[in-house]
């Protein structure tokens, strides 16, 4: 009825107050450290895959890290150079 919808109104939003601070208790959103849980789950999900695989599927994948391992150690790095006050 119309009266239940206007008892209804009032009910919720009487306290304007208590609508502003409903959030304090919780902590506030971290959206990256969010997203680096969920990536990590499904990584540990992939690892876990991995695991029970056929043993050729492993070694096929044990040799494409191996290669990307490589291939990421000849990259550039950065090598700090030496100023006279701290060569002896």
């Amino acid at each position: 009825s119309h009266q239940q919808q206007i008892q209804y109104v009032q009910c919720t939003f009487a306290r304007a107050d208590t609508w502003a601070k409903w959030q304090q208790g919780y902590q506030s959103d971290k959206p990256l450290s969010s997203m680096q849980a969920v990536l990590q789950v499904g990584f540990n999900g992939y690892k876990r895959l991995l695991q029970h695989c056929p043993k050729f599927v492993q070694a096929s994948v044990d040799a494409l890290l191996f290669c990307i391992e490589f291939i990421w150690s000849l990259r550039p790095r950065y090598v700090p150079i030496r100023t006279s006050s701290h060569a002896k």
